[in-house]
């Protein structure tokens, strides 16, 4: 290429007059194209080696690519692996509570049921208590005749008193041990 340009440049090179006139002018179209063609090798060249760095920029720029690719497919990969063990881990977390759920309510039916049971010996003892007072009061009042309530200082009863009683009361007047009876 190099000897291409020197004959280019000598054959562009002006000649005293008397010197051309021997040559013939084919040799000035041949060294013309021996330079077009040293232009044209050279700008092939060019050319090719600018195509040939391009696609080596493309190829460096597609795995340059392929790794953030695959970097971010990692990235997804991990996260949806994050993801899972978090579901699996609120999963867990809302199984137990689940179970503690189910154990505050039976506790607290057992507690309600406790309650009621309290409640209901609670009431069952006031019952008695009050069958007992009302028989110790009963007692009090029971008067096996008229002389027994006049010692006691009732005498007379009336009637719907705790201690009247027909057996008490002979003429049915409604006051028994009256007196005179």
């Amino acid at each position: 290429a190099r000897r291409a340009a020197e004959e280019a440049a000598a054959a562009a090179a002006p000649r005293p007059r008397s010197a051309r006139k021997g040559r013939p002018p084919s040799m000035l179209v041949a060294g013309v194209a021996v330079a077009c063609l040293a232009l044209g090798c050279i700008l092939g060249v060019t050319v090719s080696m600018m195509r040939s760095s391009d696609a080596a920029q493309a190829l460096v720029d597609a795995k340059s690519t392929m790794a953030e690719a695959e970097q971010i497919r990692a990235d997804a990969q991990a996260s949806q692996e994050s993801l899972a063990a978090q579901k699996a881990e609120v999963q867990k977390r809302e199984d137990a509570l689940k179970e503690r759920e189910k154990a505050a309510e039976k506790q607290e039916t057992e507690l309600a049921s406790q309650q009621k049971a309290f409640q209901d010996q609670q009431a069952q003892q006031e019952q008695q208590q009050q069958e007992q007072e009302q028989q110790n009061q009963d007692s009090a009042w029971f008067y096996w005749d008229c002389n027994a309530a006049r010692q006691a200082g009732a005498a007379p009863i009336q009637n719907g008193q705790p201690a009247y009683r027909g057996a008490l009361d002979p003429n049915g007047n409604g006051i028994a041990c009256e007196d005179g009876e």
